[in-house]
């Protein structure tokens, strides 16, 4: 991480050093916020109902150590975030740490799962219902031992044998630190991931709370259930619900405060960054600024190409949009989104040339629908067209540029005549169209495929709503301006289909 926090020279430092103040400013939010509400719900647990699930007591000393380790996971996941690959299937994202280890994450790994096994363990000794010595009193449990020989062993070394009460605790500690390693800080690329709005911290905080309140049933009932059935196993005895649901309470007290840590986290460091520096004071020399589009980071890639996304958002003033759309904008948004366009069908190319997996190659074991299942499940190279620089948050977001590109020169006034412009333009219109129609073909042709896990699936269908959104609207200016003058077949046949839909 580059800690400099007021750069406004260049266009990539600022974009670095504001987002390095704004994880600064999130971490000393979270650590106010977090005291408050520990204070509250120390205060709470005193009292029915919250009592009837377990109790807290306020430690300032333990409670700084779980701020520490969060703020461990936190630069993890930053880190994490900034270079996201837009893997989407965990079995993928073992394989490629197995096939390609990368040494920086294994090291974010690791870190953040000795930091959530000790949050979790911190947790739990502000628990007064999950201490050592009130459970082994509790439930009298003591060590079994085999024989005198090994009693006297364990005391003759002034060691003590582990009992029901450590095997269980640790179980439970290490099965949810795992849990959690995955869904907080192996980080998935989601559909909603970038916020598209930018809603305040404030709203964004309630947002969540509300969010966890209303499906706090949803994943409370099965943890608990899971929790007393390992217990009654360990314990051999039904008087458990009170220790039940304090470890079930510690799981989801837990798992409430790593959501509302994420989440926030990155309603925080993605909203645009103002793109004006030294460097760049116009909105075309932000265009036109090269980017290494393939070894960037993904995050400086994302803000680049979101800020290129809102300058053609809406018309501006004459003078503005003929600027925006000058011929050496154009070019140059045509390189970059041919680099992606270009990219994505090398990988599209490979994939469906890509000789078939070894279970394909038999027929007997083709035909038999267990081993075909299991080699389906296994096998997420789809997955793999819409992943680093493909992934499938640029594409959404190349979609939107292409698509308010398009918008925008139907609907701006420039210092040109309407006629000018569009006839002026019509080589790019078509460009991004057809660019657009390319990407429709490959997302159907995933789908169609299979061999893409079913996240990815659903998210595929959310990019093609978009798409045919912009297509009805071209297919509304078009009637309206009569925009597009060298209408291609493709085109043509786009329109055709709209037509036949809405019929």
């Amino acid at each position: 991480m580059e800690i400099d926090l007021f750069s406004n020279k260049k266009y990539k430092k600022k974009i670095i050093s504001v987002t390095n103040l704004r994880l600064l400013s999130f971490e000393i939010h979270k650590f106010i916020i977090m005291y408050i509400i520990m204070a509250i719900i120390s205060k709470l647990s005193n009292y029915f109902p919250i009592s009837f699930f377990f109790q807290m007591k306020f430690n300032f000393y333990i409670i700084t150590k779980i701020y520490l380790f969060s703020l461990i996971i936190d630069i993890c996941f930053f880190i994490s975030f900034k270079k996201n690959q837009g893997q989407y299937s965990y079995i993928e994202i073992i394989f490629s740490l197995i096939k390609r280890p990368n040494l920086l994450n294994i090291l974010l790994i690791n870190l953040s799962f000795f930091s959530l096994y000790l949050i979790i363990k911190n947790i739990k000794k502000l628990m007064p219902g999950l201490k050592s010595k009130y459970i082994k009193e509790q439930y009298k449990i003591e060590p079994i031992y085999v024989d005198d020989y090994e009693e006297n062993y364990y005391e003759s070394n002034g060691i003590s044998k582990s009992t029901i009460y450590e095997n269980f605790d640790f179980l439970f500690t290490f099965c949810a630190t795992i849990y959690f390693l995955f869904n907080f800080v192996i980080i998935k690329q989601r559909f909603n991931l970038w916020p598209k709005l930018n809603i305040g911290h404030i709203d964004n905080l309630k947002k969540n709370i509300i969010f966890i309140i209303s499906n706090l049933g949803i994943l409370g009932f099965p943890i608990f259930a899971i929790v007393y059935i390992i217990i009654l196993y360990y314990y051999h005895t039904l008087r458990i619900l009170y220790l039940s649901l304090n470890y079930s309470s510690l799981f989801l007290f837990t798992y409430i405060f790593l959501f509302l840590s994420t989440e926030s986290i990155i309603n925080f460091i993605c909203p645009k960054i103002n793109s004006s520096t030294i460097e760049t004071i116009s909105k075309g020399q932000v265009i036109r600024k090269e980017i290494d589009l393939l070894n960037e980071d993904f995050f400086y890639v994302m803000h680049h190409l979101k800020n290129i996304c809102d300058f053609y958002q809406f018309p501006n003033s004459i003078q503005l949009n003929t600027k925006l759309l000058s011929l050496e904008n154009m070019k140059m948004l045509q390189k970059k989104i041919y680099f992606y366009i270009d990219s994505l069908n090398r990988k599209y190319s490979n994939f469906i040339s890509k000789k078939k997996d070894f279970y394909y190659s038999i027929n007997i074991i083709n035909k038999m629908k267990v081993v075909r299942k299991i080699s389906d499940y296994l096998d997420f190279s789809g997955n793999q067209v819409l992943e680093k620089d493909t992934n499938i948050e640029i594409i959404k977001t190349l979609i939107e540029i292409m698509g308010n590109i398009i918008l925008f020169i139907a609907d701006s006034k420039i210092s040109r005549t309407d006629d000018e412009k569009y006839t002026i333009y019509s080589d790019f219109i078509n460009f991004f169209i057809e660019r657009m129609v390319e990407i429709d073909k490959i997302l159907f042709g995933l789908i169609e495929n299979r061999k893409i896990s079913e996240e990815l699936k659903n998210d595929i269908f959310k990019l093609k709503i978009i798409i045919n959104n912009y297509f009805q609207l071209f297919k509304l200016r078009q009637s309206k301006y009569q925009f597009i003058r060298l209408e291609t077949q493709k085109i043509h046949d786009i329109f055709n289909d709209l037509d036949k839909i809405k019929n």
